[in-house]
Order: structure tokens, then sequence, then C-alpha cells
């Protein structure tokens, strides 16, 4: 059942569990996905366009070396102790 329903965003409760999802393109996939049989009446009052932007979130990218880099690395630390 839907709790709350705005502009922005719906709460929808299902017993003791309770879920809110913003109308956002993120928000909008999981309303389909969650929730498909109040889908055409949240976006009805969500209209067309979505109107919260979905997070960015920047990850900084880290390596892991593979077994063979990490063997090199080794190899190349016992050279020089040589």
């Amino acid at each position: 059942m839907i709790d709350e329903l705005t502009i922005t965003s719906v709460s929808y409760r299902d017993g003791d569990v309770r879920k809110a999802y913003e109308n956002s393109h993120f928000g909008r996939e999981k309303v389909l996905e969650e929730i498909p049989q109040y889908a055409e009446e949240i976006f009805f009052i969500w209209g067309d366009v979505p109107t919260v932007n979905d997070p960015v979130y920047e990850v900084e990218e880290q390596l892991i070396p593979t077994a063979e880099e990490r063997l090199e690395a080794i190899e190349m630390t016992l050279l020089e102790l040589l």
C-alpha cells in the first residue's frame, strides 16, 4: 500500500516493511520492478520526467596485481638482494 506520494518520492508499506523510491531514473526503474501494481498511480503524479537526479559516485580504481605480476615483483626483489 502506498504510504505517501509526492512529486519527488513515494513510500510504500507492506506489513512491517517500508520502502521509499525517489522520482529519479533509478527510482522509476525500481518502482517498475518492485511495485508494478502501483506504477500507473505513481507515474500519474510524477509525470514523464524525473524530478530528482540520481547520485553520482566517484570510485577510485584500484588495480590488483595478477599472480604473474606479484611473482615478477618478488623475483625482481630477490635479484636486487643478490
